[in-house]
This record gives structure tokens, sequence and C-alpha cells, in this order.
């Protein structure tokens, strides 16, 4: 057991480096983005393995490796049971794999693979402890949400393939100046946003994010601040400028984004448990980068993408911290936090640079996001500005109520409080990485602004001027918002006692979305019960009913809409034997229709399938022949084997009179429609290219002289091996209902 362990701790420390290696491999290449690897994939659907390194893709993959390492490494401390730990390492490094690929791809169908595999990859993460019912409900709830978006992309980039000729992402963006007469472009902008708004949980579909939170905290803190709900927002940032000046694009995400802000924020303040707190103000903060993306300027954008690599910083720290109060204290609850800095020092500091980050407060990175926030802002309107600094307000009174409840104060008693830090994996990822949100301001602006923001913002809009980030702009408007959104922050916190009670009772009446997504699905699988109570009935007879009813609807269609030949049948042509098979065969089926007695009915379908075997046998198909007479007469032995077990022909409870007419008309219509096909199809030209082909093949190909057992053999191996599988299952579903019957009858 040992042993065990000591390789299980092993390959844990292989899952922390991996990251290490994408994030060093990234770093060296930044230098000479673009870098691009292509490989042929599937040739028919124009589909390659494209991967494309460029500044917009290098920010995103940077941040997801990034912080990807230190949630390794702070799961190492989080998971005490190595079998867990081993897997939930795995299931991270499988969504990391899954993220840099929907990141770095550069074909629309493999970005579509990526972005299936994340929805996947975050189900197995979210419902990791399976064992607790609200954690496999959660999960399945997440997952539907975000492939049924992931459907809507779909769709969408393959009207975007279909239209610009190809599937390669850089090559339909070079083509962003045809994009106004694209066919359907409305419909491909509303797709595209429909999936993304899923994927990064804007209103309506914001309520899954806030439920993921039943996942362990690592998952918390790199699926649902920094990553996965930013893969909405990178594809938004991607495609923004190929329709960033359509009505549908600019009004539809607006009005979505800063919905969800104002919305999100004001659902964020009503929480008490940590976790809901950030996941909340997480929802805040994509509705704010929806809706800088919307607005499209060269500000917004920018502010936008400063804006993701500031709120990943902090965002992931305070998650991290938030799950450190979890293991010491053993609850979420704020309201029964304080004091904590005497115990978990080292997430105090944490806790205090990643709150004073989100609340804005100088010279920290948050702070310079939102001083870009609130310029966007006023470039384009007050109205902007002022959904600005109301969501922020909201994140900055988050982060103040964060803080000074949970680690200012004096201590509750009794409160048990295990001493986690003494595990350096715990509180040494946090504090790294908030400590980057006053590092970079302090000696890293120039650096980031140069070599990463303003070279993303120019493969969305190009040729765009250097912005200099600034950590001191000056008194401006943007100054006087930036600490207005920081009063209005403590007074938010202070009275927040009071405003979770005024908003409880003025939005309590309103539905919950998580409430509407549980009635729209218990009403989906009532819905689908009911059809199947409807459709699947129970009784064969209705099924082969339905069946044959469509084949003739489909077949009448057919046949009569490509039927040009004229009937005319040369007397001269026929011989003796072939018009008395044809005189049996129409007999026999006519005793086997009207008969009463099922074993005369039995009998004529066995004269039907032994001329059959004739006529195979006439024409030189000996081998097709064969085939026919032995599956003949095992059908024949077999019917008379059951037939002791089943109904009586045209008994009045199973076949009234309307019920044989109806069998009657069915058969009718699809014997016509198969003789006039086959007829149609004999009075065409015969095309030998295939059997030619055969022909000359079957020795040099299959080492055979006998062309179907070749084709059958060597040709279709594959075709022949699963109608063999097909009849096998067949036979044991036959004996199976034979011996029920059988044991039924002996009863």
């Amino acid at each position: 057991m040992q042993i065990s362990n000591i390789r299980i701790n092993l390959v844990r420390g292989i899952f922390v480096s991996v990251p290490l290696l994408f994030l060093l491999s990234f770093v060296s290449l930044y230098q000479i983005y673009p870098v691009v690897w292509r490989y042929p994939w599937v040739h028919a659907l124009n589909i390659e393995l494209a991967f494309r390194l460029d500044a917009l893709s290098f920010l995103f993959a940077g941040l997801i490796s990034f912080i990807g390492f230190l949630i390794q490494i702070y799961t190492l401390g989080y998971m005490d049971k190595p079998k867990p730990a081993f897997r939930l390492h795995l299931l991270l490094t499988f969504f990391m794999f899954s993220m840099l690929g929907l990141v770095l791809a550069d074909n629309l169908i493999l970005l579509f693979v990526f972005w299936e595999l994340t929805s996947l990859s975050s189900y197995l993460l979210i419902s990791f402890d399976s064992k607790k019912p609200k954690a496999r409900e959660n999960a399945l709830q997440a997952l539907l949400v975000t492939t049924a978006g992931g459907l809507a992309v779909l769709v969408g980039f393959i009207l975007m393939g279909e239209q610009f000729g190809t599937y390669s992402l850089s090559e339909i963006l070079l083509l962003k100046e045809s994009v106004s007469g694209l066919y359907l472009q409305s419909a491909i902008i509303v797709l595209i946003l429909a999936g993304a708004m899923t994927k990064s949980a804007l209103f309506p579909f914001h309520f899954w994010l806030p439920n993921a939170m039943v996942a362990p905290t690592p998952v918390s803190a790199y699926l649902h601040s920094a990553t996965m709900v930013k893969a909405g927002i990178y594809l938004l940032f991607r495609v923004s400028p190929l329709f960033s000046d359509h009505v549908v694009w600019t009004y539809g995400l607006g009005y979505v984004g800063a919905f969800t802000a104002i919305w999100c924020a004001s659902l964020a303040l009503r929480q008490n448990d940590l976790k809901l707190m950030l996941a909340y103000s997480t929802n805040t903060a994509l509705g704010i980068l929806a809706f800088l993306i919307a607005l499209g300027t060269q500000y917004a954008i920018f502010a936008a993408l400063l804006f993701v690599m500031a709120h990943a910083i902090y965002k992931a720290s305070l998650f991290m911290v938030a799950g450190m109060i979890d293991k010491a204290v053993g609850t979420r609850d704020i309201r029964k936090l304080a004091g904590l800095r005497a115990v978990l020092p080292m997430s105090c500091f944490s806790a205090g640079l990643g709150a004073l980050s989100m609340a804005g407060i100088p010279p920290l990175l948050g702070f310079i996001s939102k001083e870009y926030h609130y310029k966007a802002g006023f470039g384009t309107g007050w109205q902007a500005a002022i959904i600005l600094l109301f969501a922020n307000t909201v994140m900055a009174a988050i982060a103040f109520h964060f803080f000074i409840k949970s680690f200012t104060g004096s201590q509750p008693s009794p409160q048990p409080v295990e001493r986690v830090e003494k595990k350096v994996s715990l509180w040494l990822p946090a504090l790294f990485l908030s400590s980057f949100g006053l590092i970079i301001p302090l000696i890293g602006l120039r650096w980031i602004d140069e070599f990463i923001i303003h070279p993303a913002t120019r493969v969305i809009l190009e040729n765009v001027p250097l912005i200099e980030i600034l950590l001191w702009q000056g008194f401006n408007a943007e100054f006087l918002f930036s600490m207005l959104t920081i009063l209005l922050g403590v007074l938010s916190a202070y009275f927040l006692p009071e405003l979770q009670k005024y908003m409880l009772d003025k939005l309590e009446f309103l539905p919950k979305a998580s409430d509407v997504y549980t009635q729209l699905k218990d009403k989906t699988l009532q819905l689908g019960a009911w059809l199947t109570g409807q459709v699947q009935s129970g009784f064969l007879s209705q099924y082969i009913l339905v069946f044959f009813s469509l084949l003739s609807v489909c077949l009448v269609l057919g046949t009569f809409a490509s039927f040009h030949v004229s009937l005319k049948v040369i007397s001269g042509e026929l011989v003796f034997y072939e018009v008395t098979f044809a005189i049996l065969m129409l007999v026999s089926a006519g005793v086997a229709a009207f008969t009463r007695s099922r074993l005369l009915g039995l009998a004529a379908l066995g004269v039907v399938g032994f001329m059959i075997t004739l006529i195979f046998m006439l024409y030189s198909a000996p081998d097709l022949a064969k085939t026919q007479l032995l599956v003949e007469s095992l059908i024949i032995i077999f019917m008379a084997l059951i037939m002791g077990e089943t109904p009586p022909i045209y008994s009045v409870e199973n076949f009234g009179k309307f019920r044989r007419i109806v069998n009657f008309a069915l058969s009718c219509t699809i014997g016509i429609c198969i003789g006039v096909g086959l007829y149609t199809v004999s009075q065409q030209p015969f095309d030998d290219t295939i059997s030619n082909f055969y022909a000359l093949n079957s020795v040099s190909g299959g080492h055979g002289r006998n062309i179907v057992n070749v084709i059958l053999v060597d040709f279709r191996a594959f075709d022949t091996l699963g109608e063999i599988i097909v009849v096998f299952i067949a036979s044991l579903a036959a004996m199976r209902l034979y011996l029920k019957f059988k044991k039924r009858s002996y009863a």
C-alpha cells in the first residue's frame, strides 16, 4: 500500500509539471507568433488538425497554463487521500488540454470538438464527489446547458464554413470584408451568441455557474473563475472582427452583457456562502466583458483584455482562500466567520491583495483595469459608464465584505479552527497569484502592454495605435468614477445586511432561473413520457403498421417522382417457366394473404420464398440461391416452432375488418411501388464499371476466382462482419423468445 501511494504521489508531481512545461513553451514562442501547425485530418470535409498561436490565444493559453500550474500545486495540499487526489489531478489535466485546444484551434470543427471536451471534462469535475446527489444533479445541469449551446455553435460554424468556403478560422477572418453579403448572417450571429452565452454563464444561462460550486475548490478556482467560463468570452473576442458592425451583435450582446452584470451583481449581494458570493461576482465580471466586447471600440477591447487577466488573477486566489477557510473552519457561511487572520495569516494576506484588486484599490491591477472600463464607457456614452459603475461597485462591496467578515474582528467562540497553513502547497499558490496583482502594476506594466495586451488588441482591431497603460492618469472622470466605486463599495459592504433584507423583500417574487430550468426539464421529461406512451404501445403489430405506413408514403413519393419509363412488356422475351413461376408466386401470395389457416399460410409463404430461390438459380446466381434457400428454410422452421404460441390469424381481437383493409392497401402500395421501381431500374443503361472492377481485381486483390466470395470476404469484409453480427444477435433474440414461449406453455 505504501509503495502504491508513493507511485501515486510521483504521478501527481508529473501532473503538476505538465502545465508549467506548456507555459514555458508558450513563453518561448511569444516573440515569433503567429505560430501555425497544420495536419490533414478529414479531407472530405475540409477539416484539419490546425493550431495557431497568436497574441490573443497566447493571452488565454498563458493564463490557462499558469493558473493551472498553481491549481495543481494547490490540489496537492487540498486533497489528502492519494487515489481521489490522483483522479482530480488527472481530470484537471484533461480539462487543461481541452481548454488549450479550444483557444489554439484554427479550424471551426476542431474548435467545436474541444468546445465539447471542455463541457465533458467540467461535468466530470463538478460531479467529482459523485456520491452526493446534488453534485450529480448540478453537473448534469451544467452539461445540458453548455452542450445545448454547443449544438448552436456547431450549426453556426457549419453555416460559416459553407458560406465562406473554408473552415479555417484564420482564412475566414481574412475574408471579413465580404461578411456584409453573407447569407443568414443574423442567424449565424444568434447561434454563436447562444453558444457563448451558455458557456460563459450569461443571462439567462447564468444559474449553472453558482450551482457548479458543489465541486471541490480547486475546480471552482480553475474552471469557474479563470478558464472555462472564459471560453465563451474567447469565442466572442475571436469572431468579433466579423460581426462587430452588425446590429444583432452590437445590441444583442450589449444588452445581454449589461443585464447580466446588473442582475448577477444584485444576486451576489444576497449571498452568504463564500463561494456563491464569488461565483455571482464572476457572472457579473463575465457580463462586463460581454458588454465591453459589444461596445467594440479600441478602449473597450483593450479594457476587456486587461480585465480578463486581472479577474483571473484575483478571483482564482480568492477561491483558493475560500477553500482554505472551508477546510480550516468547516463552513463557508460568512455569518459564522470572523477573526481568522490569527490562525490563517498567509490566507489573510492573499485574500487582502485579491480583495483589494477586486475592489479596484490603487495601485493593484484591478484598479487599472477598472480605469480603462470607465474610459471605454465614457467613450461611448454616460449610460455605459453608469452600468459599469454599478457592477464594479457591487464587486467592490463583495470584496470588502469577503475580507472584513472573514479575517477581522474577534473569532467566535467556540469555533474550532484547523491550522491548515502548515501545508505550504495550500497557501503558497494563492499568495503567489494574488501578489501578481501588485507586482505587474509596479514593474511589469510596460511589458504587459507591449507584448500581451496591445498585440492581442491588434488581432481583433487591426492597425490600432499603442495604448500606453499608465498607473496614474491624472485627475479625470475615470479616476473620479474609480474613487466613487471604492466609496460606494465601502458603504454597500457596511450596509450589506440591510441591503440583503431589502433585496429579499423586493426580488423574492421574481422566478429563479434555476427553477425555470428545472420546470423546463421536468416538462420535457413529461412530454417525452407522453410521446413514448403514444408511440411505444407495446404491440408489435402497431409498430409494423406505423413502419410500413411511412415506408409506403416514401415509396409513393420517390417512385412516381422519378418514374418516366413507359410500361411496355414485350411478350416475346418471356418463356414458359418464367410465367409459371410468376403465377405460382402470385397464387401463393394470395393464399397467404387470405387464408385463415396458419399452417396453410406458412406453407404459402414458403412456396413464394422457394420460387425466388429457383429464379436465382435460373439467372445464374447460385450463391444468392443458396442463401435464399437457407434463410427461407430457417424462417419456416422457426415460425412452425412458435406457431402454437401465436394468436389465430384474423382473430376479432387482433384484426378487425378496417385493419385488414388497411393492411391490404399498404401491401398493394408497397408491392406496386417496388415493382415499378425495379422495372424502371431494369430499363436504364447498364453501367458495368463496378462489375468490371471486381472482375479485374478479384484475383490480384482478393486471391480468389469466385467474385461474389471475394467481394464478401475481402472488398466488403466489414460489411459482411456487420451482417453476421446482426444475424447472430437476431438468432439469440429469436431463441430467447422461443424459450420464453416454451416456458410459458409448460407452466
